[in-house]
């Protein structure tokens, strides 16, 4: 088991590496967990901050092409209020093989640099 030392972060951002233990995640990595941490939190479902998240789950069982824009719009509405560091470039919806389970691919830039990234987000 790994114990972090603080002198040993580099980045102004980080935090817990999630469902690890003693390890961090800094930069980049930081951001597309804070993205993942969004995307899979449902609206209303943290007490003290009800309009943390995101309702895109909500459009698993429609027609995809009836979803794309609900989920779109559910997304690029999280992260500009709750992920400031980063602009949505793009956003697309798949399906798997497995039912009920939709793959949601969000292109994004981070603000005031070139560099552009993907996170993915898995529903279902």
């Amino acid at each position: 088991m790994s114990v972090v030392n603080v002198k040993n972060i580099t980045s102004k951002d980080w935090q817990r590496k999630r469902d690890s233990f003693g390890e961090v995640v800094e930069g980049l990595d930081d951001i597309k967990q804070c993205i993942n941490t969004i995307l899979k939190t449902a609206k209303g479902s943290v007490p003290l901050r009800p309009d943390f998240g995101c309702d895109a789950y909500k459009y698993i069982d429609y027609p995809l092409a009836e979803a794309q824009m609900h989920i779109t719009r559910e997304i690029i509405t999280a992260l500009s209020r709750w992920e400031t560091r980063i602009e949505v470039v793009n956003v697309t919806s798949e399906t798997t093989d497995q039912v009920g389970q939709l793959v949601i691919k969000v292109l994004w830039k981070l603000k005031n640099s070139d560099i552009i990234d993907l996170s993915e987000v898995n529903y279902g």
